[in-house]
């Protein structure tokens, strides 16, 4: 059973990084405004509260927003923890 938990985990932090890596990816390149606004409806709800947790920490910046990229790194760390404890 813990097993079947962890790897859930392990998969929920794979694919919350690659959705990530989208967003990261569409706020640097210019693409399209359709397709800004279909990854808009898509990635916003999944997002929302991790910007809202590293929006109101201690990594805001003034000018830049690396929340997401903090984010990504949290994400990464997370995912080798529970690939660790398999």
């Amino acid at each position: 059973m813990d097993i079947v938990i962890i790897n859930s985990l392990y998969i929920f932090c794979v694919v919350l990084e690659g959705i990530l890596f989208l967003y990261i990816l569409s706020t640097w390149i210019r693409i399209s405004p359709k397709i800004q606004g279909i990854f808009n409806i898509l990635l916003d709800p999944l997002l929302d509260p991790i910007r809202y947790l590293l929006k109101h920490s201690i990594f805001q910046v003034r000018n830049y927003d690396l929340s997401p990229i903090i984010g990504f790194l949290v994400l990464s760390y997370l995912q080798e923890f529970f690939y660790a404890l398999r």
